[in-house]
């Protein structure tokens, strides 16, 4: 029976212990370090700066994604004006040169603030490994106070000096709240919550999605648009005349 209890119990992600107050988490975090363990994690209801120092969080490499991710985004503008007003499109304008780069300044600005905010968020999701709607610390039921009143330090068994017995003495040494084990085992609904994570976002997708039509798409009021087969046809008397509206001309 022992053996067959054994080989059925779920592998261990770690043991984690909780504490009153953020003070006693930074000592504990403190004390954890010290002792040579290396892979744990601390939880809080808020972010606590001595608790990253002492898990040795690397600096945080957001700035660099956001600074990459503006650049970029400014260059392409830059250029996609560039190649509109000289090259694409251009227009007699006060007898003004095509390439006036002043004019460019606005959208390259905007568009280097919209891709420097997106990149952030981005990048964000992806250091932070989110979404991630199941985590093996969830396992543990006292966890659900993590984002209320409750910290946590969670000493995981992939650290080297990792020893069942010396880490729930060593963190029982330390006077917590309390010192769980941590299964490391799948949700059994951890499908079920991706994909509802996932349908807000490929469901407006799939309404607007467009199935082609045996009918030539045209402009009616446009003199430029006609059936020409399957070929592009290119518009520039629309709303727009700083881009050119491209549209696809079915037979």
């Amino acid at each position: 029976m022992s053996d067959q209890s054994t080989l059925s119990a779920p592998p261990l992600f770690g043991v984690m212990a909780e504490f009153k107050t953020g003070d006693e988490l930074i000592v504990a975090t403190r004390k954890a370090r010290e002792a040579g363990y290396t892979r744990m994690d601390g939880y809080s209801p808020y972010p606590i700066g001595e608790v990253a120092d002492e898990l040795g969080f690397p600096r945080s490499e957001i700035g660099a994604i956001m600074f990459i991710g503006g650049v970029c985004g400014a260059v392409v503008g830059f250029l996609m004006q560039s190649w509109f007003a000289v090259v694409d499109y251009p227009i007699n304008i006060g007898g003004k040169p095509f390439w006036s780069w002043p004019q460019f300044i606005p959208v390259t600005w905007a568009l280097l603030v919209l891709t420097a905010c997106l990149s952030g968020v981005m990048g964000l999701l992806a250091l932070c490994g989110l979404p991630q709607p199941y985590h093996p610390v969830f396992n543990v039921a006292r966890f659900v106070r993590a984002t209320r009143d409750r910290f946590f330090l969670c000493i995981e068994t992939v650290d080297p000096k990792f020893d069942l017995a010396e880490v729930k003495s060593f963190l029982t040494g330390l006077h917590p709240e309390d010192v769980a084990e941590v299964p490391e085992y799948c949700h059994p609904h951890s499908a079920t919550l991706y994909c509802c994570w996932a349908l807000p976002w490929l469901l407006p997708l799939a309404v607007s999605k467009r199935w082609p039509t045996n009918q030539p798409i045209v402009h009616t009021k446009c003199p430029r648009c006609s059936p020409m087969g399957s070929r592009f046809v290119r518009c520039k008397l629309g709303l727009s005349t700083a881009v050119s509206h491209f549209r696809t001309i079915r037979s």
